[in-house]
């Protein structure tokens, strides 16, 4: 009796360590299934990259984050809730550029920005290409 109580006992404590396995990979694809992703780069008016621009987003309940873009004037915001974003790009001696994007879960919203000295005409240029799906 002790050791089929024994073997009983190792399936169910196996069972139950494949089941909080089992939990812990769908709270991460879950996770993942309900953010997105805000990324892009930053340019000038020569499409040259602008390294060490500010990056904000906000959305209308709050401000979510900052970033600051590499020597390639990339930048990238993880964990975005899905909604409506305004975006702030800005670097000293270059003035600012803004526009909205909208978040969907599992997908990398991409925008390039285009900042341009003050005194051109023209100001800032903000474009979002295609949505893509992370992976």
């Amino acid at each position: 009796m002790t050791a089929m109580f024994s073997k009983h006992l190792a399936r169910s404590t196996a069972a139950l360590a494949l089941c909080g396995v089992l939990v812990l990979i769908a709270a991460r694809v879950s996770a993942d299934d309900v953010s997105g992703v805000i990324s892009g780069f930053i340019v000038d008016e020569r499409s040259a990259p602008v390294s060490h621009a500010t990056v904000s987003i906000s959305a209308a309940d709050a401000a979510h984050g900052v970033r600051v873009t590499d020597d390639k004037g990339f930048f990238a915001f993880l964990g975005v809730l899905p909604g409506r974003y305004y975006v702030v790009a800005n670097k000293n001696g270059r003035g600012a550029c803004s526009g909205s994007v909208s978040v969907l879960a599992g997908i990398t919203t991409s925008v390039k920005v285009t900042l341009r000295p003050p005194r051109r005409s023209g100001g800032c240029h903000f474009t979002q290409p295609e949505p893509y799906l992370i992976y």
